[in-house]
């Protein structure tokens, strides 16, 4: 019994490498995405970023940097909507723009503004990952659109 055991170790270890691999292989074709978190300090904001972040990690098509390379980047930045409830509901903009190392600014791609409760986080944070998915489907056609008119 410990011989059949001991047989199958190294294939073992041999196929949680290559599941390793492939898992390196697929996180470096899906789409860097960096979330710029220039929040006002409340609960609401920050977990409406943090469900942003949740909402991208899920994602089969996107994963989250901070590395230096062609992204897109979402500033995102939260404020009470009411000063005497901070913890209630905020108000966010979200900034869309195309970063890459080789231009010293990046590229606005659009932008949206919003209220979300305490109670709207999630669907909040679920329209802004399915924008930026939207937007990232778009640039792909266009390049793909240009490469084909050559």
């Amino acid at each position: 019994m410990n011989t059949i055991i001991y047989n199958r170790y190294p294939l073992l270890i041999l196929l949680i490498i290559l599941l390793s691999l492939n898992y390196s292989r697929a996180q470096e074709l899906k789409v860097p995405i960096e979330i710029n978190d220039k929040s006002v300090d409340n609960m609401v904001g920050r977990s409406l970023v943090y469900h942003i972040r949740e909402g991208i990690r899920k994602s089969s098509e996107m994963r989250l940097t901070i590395d230096n390379e062609t992204k897109i980047l979402v500033a995102i930045t939260t404020t009470p909507e009411h000063a005497e409830k901070p913890n209630v509901s905020c108000i966010y903009s979200a900034i869309w723009m195309l970063s890459d190392s080789t231009y010293p600014f990046p590229l606005y791609l659009y932008s949206v503004i919003g209220s979300c409760g305490s109670e709207s986080v999630q669907s909040s944070a679920d329209n802004i990952v399915a924008e930026t998915d939207k937007l990232f489907l778009d640039i792909k056609k266009l390049v793909n659109k240009l490469k084909s008119n050559k």
